[in-house]
């Protein structure tokens, strides 16, 4: 988080390049891009809290494009339907 927030101070946003010399930070960011989803999902074994998404909101991060709840819900569900 304390990197992002660097990062942020000197370009002005969350969008890091897909070659940024960083790629511990870009695949970090990917990870809250992707709990994100599971976030809004309601899944139990996401690492994103609450707390977690007001303070990478604060910074002005960029979710990027994220997968809608009702479809990841159904691609992972139980009942082998998928929408």
């Amino acid at each position: 988080y304390d990197q992002l927030v660097r990062y942020v101070r000197q370009n002005g946003n969350t969008q890091l390049p897909t070659n940024y010399w960083d790629g511990e930070l870009v695949r970090w960011v990917e990870d809250q891009q992707l709990e994100y989803t599971k976030f809004l999902a309601g899944v139990p074994d996401t690492d994103l809290t609450e707390d977690r998404v007001a303070c990478l909101d604060r910074i002005g991060f960029d979710w990027g494009e994220v997968v809608g709840a009702w479809r990841y819900r159904s691609m992972n569900s139980d009942d082998g339907i998928s929408q």
